[in-house]
């Protein structure tokens, strides 16, 4: 079965997801893209936003930026309005991120990697981007560790919107962490698929 953006991130509520070990298939080596990327970029020094050196095939739609402590991290944007959702590794190294999600078959983001202006958490723990018709994006679990967020690939696909300025996007990835809106509160007023 092959994976298709319409099955999997156009409905919500959804039943449908990616295969748990798609982010390993060797079509895909979600983790292995990730590291070349990472290499590119500071074997550049680290100017620019994106990744692109001889060697290095890049994800669309992941940016790679230099972290507040001096490493490097990964901005992914939803696949259909090109928000940024999450922001990894934050609070724990590549390793942990990888083997993390590695074990459980998808993505998986903790609390402070989300930009949890850009998503909500509505009936049954499902994971939406808060696009004008919200991406499924995945579910979200709670464990010894707090919450972690399973994410489907490929709805977290999408290239940065060229409409938002870097300072736009600047002070959303800073306003990483905390708790996304349920729907509830969302109610109450508070608060492209790429070519893997």
């Amino acid at each position: 079965w092959i994976p298709k953006y319409e099955s999997i991130c156009c409905q919500t509520p959804q039943n449908y997801a990616e295969h748990s070990g798609f982010l390993m298939e060797p079509d895909v080596r979600f983790f292995d893209r990730l590291l070349e990327m990472q290499s590119a970029f500071l074997a550049g020094g680290g100017g620019s936003s994106i990744a692109k050196a001889a060697g290095a095939e890049a994800l669309s739609g992941v940016h790679v930026q230099k972290s507040a402590a001096g490493g490097v991290e990964f901005v992914f944007y939803d696949s259909q309005c090109s928000v940024p959702l999450f922001v990894a590794p934050r609070g724990r190294t590549f390793d942990e991120f990888r083997k993390e999600s590695e074990n459980h078959g998808w993505p998986s983001f903790r609390d402070a990697e989300i930009v949890a202006s850009n998503i909500k958490i509505i009936s049954g723990g499902e994971v939406v981007s808060s696009c004008p018709q919200p991406t499924h994006l995945g579910h979200r679990f709670s464990d010894g560790m707090g919450y972690r967020y399973c994410i489907d690939l490929l709805c977290m696909a999408g290239q940065q919107d060229s409409a938002l300025s870097g300072k736009n996007v600047s002070s959303m990835l800073q306003s990483t962490g905390g708790s996304p809106q349920s729907a509830a509160f969302a109610r109450a007023g508070v608060g492209l698929l790429a070519t893997l």
